[in-house]
Formats: C-alpha cells, sequence, structure tokens
C-alpha cells in the first residue's frame, strides 16, 4: 500500500475537550491493560452521505468497544450491493471508510521486550468466513502498513460456474464481509470521527 501522509499532533492542555478526552483514553488503556500488553487504536471516518450505513458502524463500534476483550477484529460493512451476470472477474470493493492506526504499548511491553520488531506493524482485513451470499467469490487478504491513511478497499474474484444465464448478489448491501485485525491478533479500540480533518489530526498526551 502506499505511504501515509503526515500526520499533525496536537496537545492543547488548557482545553477542557481534550482533558476529557484524554481521561478516556486512560480508562481505556487501564481495561485493556488488565489482560494485554497492546491494543491497536482505530480512527475511523465513514466517507459517505448513507445514513444508515453510518448508523450501523455507530452500532457496530459501540458493540466492539463495550466486548473489546473478545472481539479482536472490527467487521467491516460492504457500502453496496454486488450483482453480477458474468462468469469470472475481478472487482474492487471499496468499503467507503478511511481510517488510521496507530499500536499502543503498555510500559511492561517496552520494558520486557526490548527487541519489538517495529517493522512488523501492520494490520490487514481479514475475510469473513461462513457468509452465504458470497458464494463462487474469492476474497484475498489485504494488508496495510501501519502508518497508511486513506481508503480501506479489498480485492474479489469471483468464478461463477452455476446459472450463467441469471444475475446473482454477490455481496447484500450492509453485509459484514471483511475484519480488520492487527498483525498479531492485538485487541482493537475503534473511534469513529465525523470529519476527515480529524482523521489526518492525532491528539497525543505530552
Amino acid at each position: 500500500m502506499s505511504r501515509a501522509n503526515k500526520i499533525v499532533y496536537v496537545y492543547n492542555g488548557d482545553n477542557v475537550e481534550d482533558d476529557k478526552y484524554f481521561e478516556e483514553c486512560d480508562r481505556i488503556e487501564e481495561e485493556i491493560f488488565k489482560k494485554f500488553d497492546k491494543y491497536l487504536y482505530v480512527k475511523l471516518y465513514v466517507d459517505s452521505d448513507d445514513g444508515e450505513l453510518i448508523k450501523k458502524y455507530d452500532e457496530l463500534i459501540e458493540s466492539h468497544n463495550r466486548k473489546i476483550e473478545r472481539n479482536i477484529g472490527l467487521s467491516l460493512i460492504s457500502p453496496i450491493e454486488l450483482k453480477t451476470e458474468e462468469n469470472v472477474y475481478d472487482y474492487t470493493l471499496w468499503f467507503d471508510v478511511k481510517c488510521v492506526c496507530q499500536l499502543v504499548m503498555s510500559n511492561n511491553y517496552m520494558y520486557e521486550d526490548m527487541d519489538i520488531n517495529l517493522d512488523n506493524k501492520i494490520y490487514k482485513l481479514q475475510p469473513i468466513q461462513g457468509i452465504k451470499s458470497l458464494k463462487g467469490v474469492y476474497r484475498s487478504i489485504m494488508p496495510y502498513d501501519i502508518d497508511y491513511i486513506g481508503n480501506l478497499k479489498a480485492n474479489l474474484k469471483v468464478s461463477r460456474e452455476y446459472e450463467l444465464d441469471t444475475e446473482y448478489t454477490l455481496i447484500k448491501k450492509y453485509a459484514y464481509v471483511y475484519d480488520l485485525i492487527n498483525n498479531e491478533m492485538d485487541p482493537i479500540y475503534v473511534e469513529r470521527v465525523k470529519t476527515i480533518d480529524e482523521l489526518y489530526t492525532t491528539k497525543i498526551r505530552m
């Protein structure tokens, strides 16, 4: 994948909103670090005017974060219904979401493993198995560098050997078809930002 645009880090120590943000980050980390040494922090922007899609992501993210100890991956939603009459073809499914990720490590992890492989900081889109509507569709794993900022997509290869004269629904709209996971299967905390500017500006505690 292409490299990320530069992230701007900001900190306004006297800002009440920032203080609440940092307090929430502390609370999140305290809960996660009870059982894990690190986690993937994901800021996600739904790049769509589809109110139903945005609502579904809000519900999904809330449910995911509430069960963060069990939900390793974040499910991604297909923004379209994909149909075809063709037997074989390649297709790129754009998820209409942009994201930026940051690997957050506890102090214990850093002290215990000073030889951490920083080049291994990647995440990937992993196909969700067992979806009936995806018969005849091959979905590849999509790796992303940890510092990538931009649109998420997945490459699909369709191979139909049945009902060639009829239109077939490959993916239903709003179906969960991929999981965003950390390469080392760490827990993931997700924040949906409401503007594109928020995605490219990351607050950092000093």
